[in-house]
């Protein structure tokens, strides 16, 4: 046998490339079939988490309705409070002016 044409060469050489990128795009097509497997795990994961997700935002609603209910309640305390007072302060002179009185008059007797 002669010498090899060099045609032969690089067609040799031209398969081993060929050979190289097929190889390369099966590392790509497995690359991409890990990350959908990712995606659908991530899927999985928001879909797990969105009830939950979902009940503490409910739970915060119902919170900040009792907070509002605790406000409206510190607020009529407080205009009960301030009905009250007047009358309490009334009272404790009255209380007062009698225990004077009766203090004056245990110490004239």
């Amino acid at each position: 046998m002669g010498p090899v044409p060099q045609s032969v060469g690089q067609s040799v050489a031209s398969v081993e490339s060929v050979s190289r990128s097929v190889e390369s795009v099966e590392s790509v097509a497995q690359s991409v079939e890990a990350a959908d497997h990712s995606v659908e795990a991530v899927d999985h994961s928001v879909e797990a988490v969105s009830p939950m997700l979902e009940a503490v935002f409910q739970s915060v609603e119902a919170v900040d309705h009792s907070v509002e209910a605790v406000d409206h309640s510190v607020e009529a305390v407080d205009h009960s409070v301030e009905a009250v007072s007047p009358m309490l302060e009334a009272v404790f002179h009255r209380w007062s002016r009698c225990l004077n009185r009766w203090i004056t008059w245990w110490i004239i007797r």
